[in-house]
């Protein structure tokens, strides 16, 4: 129903009017390399939009867009980079010490990097990766908790027993006494 108020305005005021509202994306154009540098993800999801939407229509490039984010995110969480970080000497940076030979591990202390999120999808892979590479067994630290964890609460019960049994020993001797 807009689209009638249009209908007799020339050609030339209406590709002005697409161009106006076209201009901020064309001023991202002048953003790609800070793109590139900060996230090309981001990026690569951001030029398949523009392509999809400039080669098919709005609608469609949109969904090509959602569908290709989708993907990125799946593949980025399903297929994730693992690594052991070491202090390069003598400073505060840390580094994959598989990739930079003057990272060193601090002993007594394992920093385990993901490049994925943390969710209950790849939870497995992660579990499998510390596994791997520092040698922690995730199940076994579960279960070791669990069984701390039940100990506490007996004690704790025997403990409320225990007092609540002097407390009525208490109150039998100060009825006794009266």
């Amino acid at each position: 129903k807009a689209g009638e108020l249009f209908v007799h305005l020339p050609k030339a005021v209406l590709s002005a009017i697409v161009i106006a509202n076209l201009k901020g994306m064309f001023k991202q154009f002048a953003d790609i390399q800070l793109y590139w540098r900060t996230n090309q993800t981001d990026l690569l999801i951001w030029l398949v939009t523009f392509v999809a939407t400039i080669l098919l229509n709005m609608d469609l490039g949109l969904a090509v867009s959602v569908v290709f984010a989708l993907l990125t995110v799946i593949f980025k969480t399903q297929l994730p980079r693992y690594s052991v970080l070491g202090q390069v000497s003598e400073t505060d940076i840390y580094r994959d010490v598989e990739e930079y030979t003057q990272a060193k591990e601090i002993p007594g202390v394992k920093i385990f990097r993901s490049s994925a999120t943390l969710y209950y999808a790849n939870a497995d892979l992660y579990a499998e990766a510390l596994k791997a590479k520092c040698g922690v067994d995730v199940d076994n630290l579960i279960e070791k908790k669990k069984k701390a964890v039940k100990k506490l609460t007996r004690d704790r019960e025997k403990a409320e027993r225990a007092a609540k049994k002097a407390q009525k020993k208490k109150l039998k001797a100060e009825q006794i006494g009266r």
